[in-house]
């Protein structure tokens, strides 16, 4: 490996996953894949949230079938569910996450096996960031925790 691609990689923040799924998760991933004949990369289910993430380059055709079953399905699905491109850096991993929020910065320092990750957003809405009672971001917390490969810590910090 060259000089310039280790720097690529430090730079980036490239992370690998490990998750493990029970019998619930990868119903959830038979019940996806019939509904958008398309199979989600990784899913991760925190509460009553299912995190789909999807190939970018299919990301708005999945979106768009997904919709047009939830529109003309009769019974909706008691979870909430997210599509989110997939990504294997941490930084693209955040923006994706936060994709409604318009003007979102994200920086990430990674200093002796600990994430420092600065999420700067404009005022008005930060409170998405947040998440209602917390739980959005208490939800990236987890997944944070939960499924990315390596024993890393993580600080947030909301500007």
């Amino acid at each position: 490996m060259n000089s310039k691609t280790e720097l690529s990689i430090i730079e980036n923040h490239y992370i690998n996953f490990h998750i493990t799924y029970t019998s619930t998760d990868l119903a959830w991933l038979q019940f996806i894949k019939k509904r958008i004949k398309s199979e989600p990369l990784l899913i991760y289910i925190h509460e009553e949230t299912i995190i789909c993430f999807v190939d970018p380059m299919i990301f708005q055709e999945i979106l768009g079938k997904w919709n047009n079953y939830m529109r003309f399905c009769s019974s909706k699905p008691l979870f909430h569910i997210r599509f989110i491109k997939y990504s294997q850096d941490l930084k693209e991993i955040i923006e994706y996450w936060y994709f409604h929020i318009k003007d979102l910065e994200v920086s990430i320092d990674f200093d002796e096996n600990s994430f420092k990750i600065l999420l700067n957003a404009p005022k008005k809405f930060r409170k998405f960031l947040i998440g209602k009672h917390g739980k959005e971001i208490e939800m990236l917390v987890s997944f944070l925790e939960n499924c990315i490969d390596g024993n890393f810590q993580y600080t947030l910090k909301i500007k």
